[in-house]
C-alpha cells in the first residue's frame, strides 16, 4: 500500500496516572522530557491524516482527557471526514459532558484497568482513582457507549486476571481483554515480564473467563502463535487474529507529527507536518519486507498470522529488530485452519444490502483499498473489481438473481458466487433477513 490503513494519534504526552507497566513513559516523569505543543499543532496532525486518507485513528496519549476540548475537536474532525474513530482512555478524567459527546459521536473506548482491586488498582497506577473509574465505566454502560477494559498484566497482577474480570463484569462490561506487557524500549521493566508459561496462563484465564463469565475476550498485543497452546490455535478466537502491523498498516503519530512505526516503537521516521507522508510511509519500507522476520521464523506455517510477534520487545530483550520474541518457543509444522471454509447458503431470492460506510482509496498501479469504517475490514482489488463493487453501491439493495439478470450470468454460476459470498465475507454485502 502507498499509505498506512491506520493511525494512532497521541494527541499529548501528559498523563495523570503513572502506571509501572506503561510503555510510553517511564513511571519518573523526569527521566524523559515531555513534548509540550499547543492545540494548533495536533490539529494539523489531524489534517494530514485526513488529507492523506488514513481510514482509521486511534485517538490515544499521554491521556487524551488532560484536554478533552482539544480531543472533542479531533473527534469531530475525523468523524466528519468518515474516518473510524477509537478513543483510548483510562476514563478517570471523564465528565458527563464527554462520556453524552462519545454517545453523540459513536466512538468506541478502549480503557485500562491494571486490577478491580482498589489497593492494587492504587499501587499500580500510582493514584487512587479506583472509585472514579468505576462511576465513568457504569456511565458509560448507562449511556450505551461501546467499550472494551484492558488489563495489562505483569508479575504483580497476574494473579488477580480472574477476579479482575469478574468486577469488570458487575459493573456492566462485556468485552474485556488481558495482554501481557510489552516492553518499553528506553526503560525496560525486565522484573515485571511474564515468562511463557506465565503467558500461558493469562491465555488459559481468557478461555474461561470467556466460557465461564461470558464476555467477549481478546489480547491487544501480537503475541507470536507459537504461545499458544495446540489445542488453542486450531479454535476461533478474536486474540488468534492478531499479528504484528507495525509499519506494514499501522503508524503511530506523536503529538509533535514526528511518525513512528506503532506506539512501542520510539523511532521517528519523519515528521507529518515537515514532509509528505507517502515519502515518510517509504521510508518505513524495511517493516514491510522480511527483514525484521526472525530467521526462527522463516519456515513457520503460522508465519503469515503472526509475522514474528513483537519486534520491538525482541529488540529489547534480544538485541536486534531481527530477533525472536522473547515469548518465541520454536517454529509450527501443521496449518492454520481455514477460515474460509464457513458456509453461506445464497439462493435466486437471497436479498443482499451494500454496506453503507464502505469508502475506497486509489493505491499505486490501479489497485484500490476497500474499507468498511464500521467494521474495520479491508481488502485489496484491480480496477475491474472496484468499478464492479461501485456498481453494487450504486444499486444499494438486490436480490441474487437481480445481479445475475443484470451481468447475463446464471444464478448457477460458480465465479458469481464466490464473489457474492466473499462480499459478504468482508463486510461489503450483507444478507437481508426475509
Amino acid at each position: 500500500m502507498s499509505l498506512p490503513l491506520t493511525a494512532q494519534l497521541e494527541v499529548t504526552d501528559f498523563c495523570n496516572h503513572r502506571c509501572i507497566h506503561c510503555y510510553n513513559l517511564d513511571s519518573e516523569i523526569k527521566n524523559r522530557p515531555m513534548r509540550q505543543v499547543d492545540d494548533e499543532t495536533v490539529l494539523k496532525c489531524v489534517q494530514k491524516l485526513v488529507d492523506n486518507k488514513i481510514f482509521s485513528v486511534i485517538v490515544t496519549g499521554g491521556e487524551p482527557l488532560i484536554n478533552k476540548e482539544l480531543t472533542k475537536k479531533v473527534i469531530r474532525l475525523l468523524k466528519g471526514n468518515k474516518t473510524r474513530v477509537s478513543l483510548n482512555s483510562n476514563l478517570t478524567l471523564a465528565d458527563d459532558d464527554f462520556i453524552h459527546f462519545l454517545k453523540e459521536q459513536k466512538v468506541g473506548v478502549l480503557t485500562s484497568c491494571p486490577s478491580g482491586e482498589t489497593d492494587s488498582f492504587s499501587r499500580l497506577t500510582g493514584t487512587d482513582n479506583y472509585s472514579l473509574f468505576e462511576t465513568n465505566i457504569k456511565k458509560l454502560v448507562s449511556v450505551g457507549v461501546r467499550f472494551t477494559v484492558n488489563m495489562v498484566v505483569t508479575k504483580e497482577n497476574l494473579h488477580e486476571i480472574r477476579q479482575t474480570a469478574e468486577n469488570m463484569k458487575a459493573l456492566g462490561c462485556k468485552s474485556f481483554a488481558a495482554t501481557p506487557m510489552g516492553l518499553n524500549v528506553e526503560y525496560p521493566r525486565l522484573d515485571l515480564l511474564l515468562s511463557v508459561e506465565e503467558v500461558r496462563q493469562v491465555i488459559s484465564e481468557l478461555l474461561w473467563i470467556e466460557k465461564e463469565l461470558d464476555m467477549k475476550v481478546d489480547i491487544l498485543e501480537a503475541l507470536p502463535k507459537c504461545v499458544f497452546p495446540e489445542s488453542v490455535l486450531m479454535e476461533k478466537h478474536a486474540f488468534l487474529n492478531r499479528k504484528c502491523q507495525a509499519g506494514r498498516t499501522v503508524i503511530a503519530v506523536s503529538c509533535n507529527g514526528d511518525v513512528r512505526p506503532c506506539a512501542h516503537n520510539p523511532y521517528s521516521y519523519g515528521n507529518i507536518l515537515k514532509e509528505d507522508l507517502r515519502g515518510i510511509w517509504q521510508k518505513m519500507s524495511d517493516w514491510r519486507s522480511a527483514l525484521y522476520v526472525p530467521q526462527e521464523c522463516m519456515d513457520c506455517t503460522w508465519l503469515n498470522h503472526c509475522n514474528g510477534g513483537c519486534r520491538t520487545s525482541a529488540k529489547v530483550f534480544n538485541g536486534g529488530w531481527n530477533k525472536k520474541d522473547m515469548w518465541c518457543t520454536g517454529r509450527l509444522a501443521f496449518q492454520a485452519p481455514n477460515c474460509s471454509s464457513e458456509s453461506i447458503e445464497l439462493r435466486s431470492d437471497t436479498k443482499l444490502q451494500f454496506a453503507t460506510d464502505i469508502i475506497a482509496r486509489k493505491e499505486d498501479e490501479g489497485a484500490y483499498v476497500i474499507y468498511n469504517v464500521t467494521d474495520d475490514v479491508f481488502f485489496m482489488v484491480n480496477q475491474a473489481y472496484y468499478d464492479f463493487i461501485m456498481g453494487l453501491k450504486e444499486r444499494s439493495l438486490f436480490t441474487v438473481g437481480e445481479l445475475c439478470e443484470t451481468l447475463q450470468l446464471s444464478p448457477d454460476n460458480t465465479n458469481i458466487i464466490d464473489t457474492i459470498k466473499f462480499l459478504i465475507k468482508k463486510k461489503v454485502l450483507k444478507i437481508m433477513k426475509y
